[in-house]
């Protein structure tokens, strides 16, 4: 939006083009309805672009400022002012840029007082706080507030955040001769890779991580799960493509309440022999050991296995019930992955198009890039947020309606 619109008039102007449609009599009660409706929350959406200056002002702050607390010695006397400079901070993640100077530049005076401000700030005030007192080392603490928060807004309303998930990885493309980026013959490029959790029903990350181009994601699966069972986040399906179903990885997920959704991969080759009696077998050679239960379950003993490292085995049985699938049951399977794809395939899409992730970087090498990438999951967090802060519980991270 350019500097010298105000918020409020590009509003007015949208809904003035609607007016006659939406049944006005004249411009006078457009004018009261419109003033109304500024008094209250208005979610972004098709049918509804709001200014993104609108949107972000309805941010509740309190969440974020205390995280800042041991950047200023004076914490109290301007905890007040960091309220807006954390709303500018938020329109920065949302505005697509990655020129804090051009972020600044787009707001007007009046953009800047619907943020919080007095007046419109000098730059470097709003650059020594992104850059110097939020601080880089902060964004993932952020990340992290803002996950914590949606979901303790959604439990009060019965909805439980990350009970469906996907991971999936997605190429992120460096600049020319960077010394740190690695030449990937499967993507053919220069770049790095970026492993990502998301909320299947709400489309929104959970949990993310910078990764070199050529790394396997295999290795992210159990971290995620753990770091995401650590903010008490514990999916009871994840849905993967074939990379990541290993035999650990299955093992693990399988027998820590989480049903692994992913399609058989060529290759793979079912072993009958690996059934409940051979689990039965490798059970009691460790009838000596500690934890050890007579007449114990079928799901005690894959658990007991797993934690002594058996996860060849597990994982095994239970991937031999996926390759066994048949029928009905095989159709249902084959639903259930099928929408990870969609899914997953549509944020990575949002992500490019409506985040910094469409975006070069502006400097070579892996921080610059993970700069990039922080800014493009923080965008995704802090617009779910401002949702359900506002009473706004569907399409939480929807981006791309901010006019």
């Amino acid at each position: 939006m350019p500097p010298e619109v105000d918020a409020e008039e590009v509003i007015k102007a949208y809904w003035g083009g609607r007016s006659r449609e939406l049944g006005f009599a004249n411009e006078e009660e457009l004018d009261r309805w419109v003033d109304g409706a500024l008094s209250k929350f208005i979610d972004a959406t098709a049918e509804t672009p709001v200014p993104l200056v609108e949107f972000v002002r309805w941010l509740d702050t309190g969440p974020f400022v205390e995280l800042l607390r041991g950047a200023y010695k004076d914490f109290e006397r301007v905890r007040k002012e960091l309220e807006a400079r954390m709303r500018f901070f938020a329109y920065f993640v949302l505005s697509e840029e990655t020129h804090l100077t051009k972020a600044y530049r787009r707001l007007s005076e009046a953009d800047c007082q619907a943020l919080g401000f007095d007046m419109k700030p000098t730059y470097e005030l709003v650059r020594e706080f992104v850059y110097e007192r939020i601080g880089r080392e902060r964004f993932g603490a952020l990340f992290e507030r803002a996950v914590g928060e949606v979901r303790i807004q959604l439990k009060r309303r019965g909805i439980v955040l990350g009970q469906r998930t996907s991971q999936d990885a997605t190429d992120l493309p460096s600049l020319k001769h960077d010394p740190e980026a690695e030449y990937s013959g499967y993507y053919k490029e220069y770049g790095y890779k970026a492993d990502v959790t998301i909320d299947l029903d709400h489309l929104m990350p959970l949990h993310y991580a910078m990764m070199g181009i050529n790394e396997s994601e295999e290795r992210c699966l159990i971290e995620t799960k753990e770091h995401l069972a650590e903010r008490d986040i514990r999916p009871t399906e994840h849905k993967v493509d074939g990379k990541y179903a290993s035999f650990q990885n299955i093992a693990h997920a399988e027998t820590h309440e989480t049903h692994l959704v992913y399609a058989v991969q060529q290759g793979w080759v079912a072993k009958p022999e690996v059934d409940e009696a051979a689990i039965q077998r490798k059970y009691q050679q460790y009838h000596t050991c500690p934890g050890f239960r007579i007449g114990a379950s079928l799901g005690f003993m894959l658990r007991y296995l797993q934690e002594k490292g058996e996860d060849k085995l597990v994982g095994n049985f239970y991937r031999n019930k996926v390759m066994a699938l048949e029928g009905e049951a095989l159709e249902a399977h084959g639903a259930s992955y099928k929408e990870r794809g969609v899914k997953m395939e549509g944020f990575i899409g949002t992500a490019k198009c409506h985040t910094t992730l469409g975006k070069r970087p502006t400097k070579r090498g892996k921080e610059a890039m993970r700069f990039i990438l922080d800014l493009s999951m923080l965008s995704f967090v802090f617009a779910a947020l401002i949702r359900v802060q506002n009473g706004v519980y569907a399409n939480l991270a929807s981006l791309g309606h901010f006019g």
